[in-house]
Formats: C-alpha cells, structure tokens, sequence
C-alpha cells in the first residue's frame, strides 16, 4: 500500500499546533510532535526540517488559515462586522494567538523574516487604508495602527483568557455574546472627524451648563478667523450667565460660518 504522504503531513502539523501551543517551541521535542501525531520522528525531520523550522511552518499555515477564513474589505465590509468574525475565529481556534505569545516570548523582535506573514498584514493595513478613503473607518488613526488595534481587541481575549475572566466574568455563551457585542460596538462605531468630536464634547460640556430660557450668544475671536469669515465664535446653547468667562467660551462653543 502506497504511504499517504500528504495525510502523514496533515497529521503531524495537527499535532505540531497543540504541542507548541501548550509548550512553546523550547518546551516541546519532535519527540513528543511524531508520538502525538502517531508517526515517527524522522518523518518529522525528512518533511519539515530542525524543529524551529517546523514552528515557523506551524505559524505561517496557521497565519494562511485565518487569513482564508476571515478575508477582509473596509471599502465594502462593516469594519465591526469584520471584527466580530476574527473575535469568532479566535475563540474557535485560540491556539492562533497562543503560538504568537510563545514566538514573542522566545523570539522577541528577531523573528526570521517571513515574506508570506508580511504580505498578509500588509493586506490588512491596505484594506484599513481602502476602507478610510472610501470614508468607512476613521481616520483619526494611521492605516497600520489601527490594523494592529483591531486585531488585538478582538484575539486578545482568546490569547489571555485567565485575565479576560478576572476583568469581567466566568466564561459561558452569555459572556461570550457579551464580549463579541463588545468588539463590534467599539471597532463599527461610525467614523468621526477632528471637527465633530470637538462639536460633540462642546455640546456634551454645554449641556451640563444650561440655563432655560436664555438665547445663545457670540463671541468674537480673532484667533478663529480661518474658521469663520467673520471671526465669530458661537455656541447652540452657552447661557449668558457665562458670557463674561471667555475661556469657558472658547473651550465650549462651536464655530458656526456666516453667523
């Protein structure tokens, strides 16, 4: 009978995942990979090479893995909904995000160089990049780092379950909705520029101020001339007990053009 090379392979990349996973790559042997795959350890060196090799392979199919399963296109795709299915992901398969700590744990930053990890990420900081021009993810934060915090709020539950459960609660499939609903609130909130944030604080700050039955007053500013032609700093709702403070003024108003 003809062996089943590709079937042998499969078997010991199954194994290869859960041994590193729970011990690392300096805390498990080949040894141990060909027992629990059921094969012997040669088969191990002939197909996959010294056992650093063999972990670097693990991560990079793994890495292929999730990348098929969780494609992603900000200029289409929800980015919530797109960090809901990698929280899903993870959650099913954490060892993922266990081999990585294991790998930063022993490697540090001297990872050996990894074309296909590389193109992949970069994949996702462009689709981060498609997705702020086409105007569905903030911009508020650079393509690059906003992949890398996407990423990290929806695996890191899966990569420190034991500080995951200490923060909020004892695991089960309330809490896993919980935390799932959490993610996608917080990653699909829709995009707000520098302008409306500051609008919004202002108006938040101004609500805690209001005094009925006054009008909102104006101000005029020099230092909002590029904002307002006519240099006029006004607020929806700043009372006229406040008028005279011109730094709550300045700080709680909005610019208003032609007014």
């Amino acid at each position: 009978m003809a062996w089943d090379t590709e079937g042998t392979k499969r078997k010991i990349l199954l194994a290869a995942v859960d041994e590193f996973a729970a011990y690392g790559p300096d805390g498990t042997t080949i040894e141990r990979i060909a027992k629990a795959a059921g094969v012997n350890k040669e088969r191990v060196y002939n197909y996959f090479g010294a056992k650093r090799e063999l972990f670097a392979y693990v991560l990079r199919e793994e890495m292929a893995k999730v990348a098929r399963a969780v494609p992603i296109s900000f200029a289409v795709d929800d980015v919530g909904d797109y960090a809901g299915r990698v929280y899903d992901y993870h959650r099913e398969h954490p060892q993922l995000n266990r081999l990585l700590l294991w790998e930063g744990l022993v490697l540090g930053a001297d990872v050996p160089s990894d074309d296909d990890r590389l193109a992949r990420y970069r994949e996702k900081t462009s689709a981060v990049a498609e997705g702020q021009q086409s105007g569905h993810v903030t911009e508020a934060i650079d393509a690059d780092h906003l992949a890398f915090l996407i990423l990290s709020l929806a695996g890191w539950w899966s990569a420190v379950p034991q500080v995951a459960e200490m923060v909020s609660r004892p695991i089960d499939e309330n809490e896993h909705r919980r935390r799932r609903a959490s993610v996608v609130e917080q990653v699909g909130r829709p995009p707000v520029r520098p302008q409306e944030a500051g609008r919004r604080r202002a108006s938040a700050r101004l609500r805690q101020l209001r005094m009925p039955g006054l009008r909102p007053i104006c101000v005029w500013s020099p230092s909002v001339r590029r904002s307002a032609p006519d240099g006029r700093l006004c607020s929806r709702r700043l009372e006229l007990a406040f008028a005279r403070v011109y730094g709550i003024i300045a700080t709680n108003t909005n610019v208003l053009r032609g007014q």
